[in-house]
């Protein structure tokens, strides 16, 4: 059983669900995971789109 990837959320989707108040901690965790290989974090410039976050599954972590 696998995830959907990618997901498409903006901050306001996912910031209520992870508990954090203010987007600048979010952006700061998102960069975080991406740096530490725990996903690829693909921003967007307009706030009216969606970020792309991709997951990686163990495999793909052990690669990196």
């Amino acid at each position: 059983m696998g995830f959907v990837n990618p997901i498409s959320a903006s901050a306001d989707d996912i910031k209520p669900i992870a508990k954090l108040s203010s987007s600048k901690v979010y952006l700061r965790c998102v960069g975080e995971l991406n740096e530490y290989g725990y996903l690829v974090y693909v921003p967007v410039k307009k706030r009216k789109q969606k970020s792309r976050i991709y997951f990686l599954g163990i495999k793909e972590v052990e690669q990196i």
